[in-house]
């Protein structure tokens, strides 16, 4: 910090006392005065993306805690993912089959909890594709194989993506997804 302020006090003084051999700035004129300043250059636009759906449909209502993740959020991992077709199927087929979806497909997330006494909770991630999941089942609910990912968490093939999370969570999600 201490060399940033003495490298500026530096160009301050450098400045003041005329640059030793810089160029003397020109005389303003009253014309040049009463000129408005020339626009700034406009930046480029954003390209504009599809509209997405609300993703707030999947949160419960009595839900404690909610994180919401849109689309532009994930710009950055997809945009190096696009950037290498090569990898991207690759990683997309190693993930289809061990899996049974490919998460390079996600295009928005919600993570929740209903009960945060209960240290559990549940992340429903959007994807246009997402068939059955690969894995060892451990039950189902309301019809909905349930897959176990690590001990006391499971996923869950849903319209619209999949959910992980504990088991209950998981459950309210189903329900949430089939409108019951």
């Amino acid at each position: 910090m201490r060399s940033v302020l003495v490298g500026s006090l530096l160009v301050t003084l450098a400045v003041a006392a005329g640059c030793g051999g810089c160029p003397t700035p020109a005389a303003a004129t009253p014309a040049a005065l009463a000129a408005p300043p020339a626009p700034a250059p406009a930046a480029p636009a954003a390209p504009r993306l599809a509209p997405q759906e609300p993703l707030t449909e999947h949160v419960p209502q009595h839900a404690a805690a909610v994180l919401i993740v849109r689309r532009g959020a994930l710009a950055l991992p997809l945009a190096l993912l696009a950037s290498d077709a090569a990898m991207r199927r690759e990683l997309g087929g190693y993930l289809t089959r061990e899996l049974g979806v490919d998460l390079t497909q996600v295009e928005g997330a919600v993570a929740y909890s209903t009960n945060l006494a209960a240290r559990g909770g549940a992340v429903f991630l959007r994807m246009r594709e997402a068939g059955p999941l690969r894995g060892r089942a451990t039950g189902s609910y309301q019809g909905v194989p349930l897959i176990e990912v690590a001990p006391m968490v499971v996923a869950a093939a849903v319209p619209g993506g999949v959910v992980v999370g504990t088991p209950t969570e998981v459950a309210t999600a189903i329900d949430l997804a089939h409108k019951r």
